[in-house]
């Protein structure tokens, strides 16, 4: 952090600065310029922050960790985007991305946020989860405008996995993601959704929000749960499904998949039918056998011009295979 380059700024930011010295043997106006100089590199150094989250509790990376404390603490107005792993750089198990939680509120122009890693940390008794999922109902249309927080949040990267307990990754509490009226890129990874989820959401939220990218990948997809979320939208273009593959010792307990097939998958996206332009979907459970054509015809889906899928398109638009 101490060796930003300054040929990492924009060259006629640096160009202005300099240039608005008027006397270089000034010593006064040069102590103006350095200053500008550093206004500007430490706007550009803690614009994103990286975040290995063994060091929230590791003795010996603490120090390390108070780091990136005192950048929330003394330039929260500058974080514009978040990564957090608890993966990558861990020395131990992969640890819960969750951990981060007492810090988000403190950030008010974040705009991107990513987490990787477990749903909970096995050490640790903190529903830390719990607090990010607060956190975005805060955010969300579940929310008074007056109170909302996150208000610059644009997109959201959630990869989470669990390797001895499946069951704790479902959507839950964490539907009001769905609501954050601003939020225009989501990305889940490793989900578990129900029948049940977001099936309680008024009709008036319907079309309320900005969503624009969609990708639920490696996870277990109801096709129910995936009618609801397609509600919420006011216009999706870019949607991306992979269902695990159903069945088999990684199912989680307690979930069950609805029947459904071609036609039903279709009606789906035939929510967001009139803006859809791209549709990716590598992997669907064939759960019933159906003659019901999965027809993306032009007359249902006018802007869509990309589709890749597991169901030939009905109405010849797009090639198989």
């Amino acid at each position: 952090m101490n060796t930003f380059p300054l040929n990492q700024l924009p060259p006629e930011l640096v160009a202005h600065v300099v240039g608005a010295v008027m006397d270089p043997k000034d010593l006064r106006n040069l102590r103006l310029a350095n200053r500008a100089l550093n206004e500007l590199a430490t706007r550009e150094l803690y614009r994103e922050v990286y975040v290995h989250i063994d060091r929230l509790s590791d003795e010996v990376e603490h120090q390390s960790f108070e780091g990136v404390v005192k950048i929330f603490e003394k330039y929260p107005h500058l974080v514009q985007g978040l990564d957090v792993d608890g993966f990558f750089g861990a020395r131990y198990d992969c640890l819960c991305p969750f951990e981060c939680a007492p810090f988000l509120d403190a950030l008010p122009n974040l705009q991107w946020i990513k987490m990787y890693g477990t749903y909970a940390s096995w050490w640790s008794q903190e529903d830390y989860a719990g607090q990010v999922a607060g956190l975005l109902k805060r955010a969300s249309l579940l929310t008074v405008p007056g109170e909302r927080v996150l208000r610059g949040l644009r997109s959201l990267t959630l990869d989470i996995f669990t390797e001895e307990d499946p069951q704790d990754w479902f959507l839950g509490a964490f539907s009001a993601i769905f609501l954050i009226p601003q939020l225009q890129r989501l990305t889940l990874e490793g989900l578990t959704l129900c029948s049940a989820d977001l099936a309680d959401i008024p009709p008036t939220f319907h079309g309320q929000t900005e969503l624009k990218s969609l990708r639920i990948t490696r996870s277990y997809i109801d096709i129910q749960a995936l009618r609801n979320m397609l509600l919420l939208p006011h216009a999706l273009t870019h949607l991306e499904l992979s269902h695990r593959r159903p069945g088999g010792s990684q199912r989680p307990p307690g979930w069950h998949e609805e029947v459904c097939g071609p036609g039903d998958l279709r009606a789906a996206l035939a929510q967001q039918g009139m803006s859809l332009e791209v549709v990716k979907i590598s992997r669907w459970p064939r759960v019933r056998v159906e003659g019901d054509k999965f027809d993306l015809s032009e007359e249902v889906f006018p802007r869509l011009r990309v589709y890749k899928g597991c169901y030939r398109d009905g109405s010849g638009r797009f090639p198989w295979g």
